[in-house]
């Protein structure tokens, strides 16, 4: 009999021992993610894990809300614009976009970025609707922009492209530490923890943003392949657009190291190359950023852009349609030119 009383009393403390080393981890999990929804404050989750490695993440079809200030909505094919068709009807004439941040306007209303307003400057005949294809995400270095063109393209059959660049082009993102996207997907909508963790890891393992004062060895060739193989796989009239990181002082005098290889390999396979820098040359970087330490542009400086960018947008539009009108000359009148000291 004390033999049995013991044995029942081991099992009962076996029991208990399993029951609190089940119980804790929950307990703790759950006080983290309670504390995560009381105490920090997070925007709209508008983007999700690719299942394409090359890609990494990518924006999530149908997700809304607030993203770095302003209200963000991602339509059913995953671009940041008012819902569209991706099979263009017979006589419309379609501008494709492939960039990142600027091109994303973060920070931004989506009809305050040059992509949306690059409408204003096509004079079109009345019987040519017109329309744009923002196939950008925000982060995207050269590589992302090369496989989400590659992968998308071609489904909106546009009539231009342009190619939208910057000093940050060639810097690695972190590789995943979990390939599981469809379960760091779900874990991601369901629990705020898990999202503010991984988004600060990922934060933490990317490079320092350096305002590509310096290139890898292998910048050159790289450069080049990419350029190549986005030539190929266009088919289409394209340019490129190269936006400045004015929040490092970057201008068209002082150009970032990736600069000048960016234009001398797209003037060698013929690609048009357009320097943005040069619209921004009368305005101070505080009059055209939202925020003078990061890289993001506000709407004076997204006008700009946009001015800059659409004789250019135009001259390529005119190879598919020969009744396309000289683009509109407006200036955005928002902020007085500031003289830059």
């Amino acid at each position: 009999m004390s033999f049995r009383r013991k044995k029942s009393a081991s099992r009962s403390k076996l029991n208990r021992l399993l029951a609190v080393l089940l119980v804790a981890p929950l307990a703790a999990a759950a006080t983290l993610e309670i504390g995560t929804r009381i105490f920090i404050r997070q925007e709209a989750l508008v983007y999700q894990d690719s299942r394409d490695p090359r890609l990494g993440f990518e924006l999530k079809p149908g997700a809304e809300g607030y993203k770095s200030g302003s209200w963000v909505r991602i339509d059913s094919l995953g671009l940041r614009q008012p819902e569209m068709q991706a099979t263009k009807s017979s006589n419309e004439f379609r501008v494709l976009v492939v960039g990142d941040h600027p091109s994303f306007a973060l920070g931004l209303p989506e009809e305050a970025g040059y992509v949306q307003q690059l409408r204003q400057f096509f004079r079109l005949p009345p019987d040519v609707p017109f329309s744009v294809a923002n196939l950008s995400m925000y982060n995207y270095n050269l590589e992302q922009k090369m496989e989400s063109f590659k992968r998308r393209g071609a489904l909106f059959d546009a009539d231009a492209v342009i190619l939208q660049l910057g000093p940050r082009d060639l810097e690695r993102k972190p590789k995943p530490w979990l390939n599981r996207p469809g379960l760091k997907n779900f874990l991601r909508e369901h629990s705020r923890f898990y999202r503010w963790m991984t988004e600060r890891i990922f934060a933490r393992r990317s490079p320092p943003s350096s305002g590509g004062e310096s290139l890898p060895p292998d910048a050159p060739k790289k450069i080049l392949a990419l350029l190549s193989d986005f030539k190929k796989a266009c088919g289409k009239p394209a340019m490129i657009a190269y936006f400045p990181d004015l929040s490092k002082g970057e201008t068209a005098r002082a150009p970032a190291a990736i600069e000048p290889g960016l234009k001398h390999d797209a003037a060698k396979l013929g690609i048009p190359f357009i320097n943005v820098s040069r619209a921004f040359d009368r305005h101070a970087p505080s009059a055209l950023l939202l925020d003078p330490s990061k890289p993001y542009l506000n709407a004076l400086g997204q006008s700009l852009a946009a001015k800059a960018i659409a004789p250019h947008a135009v001259a390529l539009a005119k190879h598919r349609l020969a009744r396309l009108r000289p683009p509109r000359r407006r200036y955005p009148k928002l902020v007085p030119p500031e003289r830059v000291p």
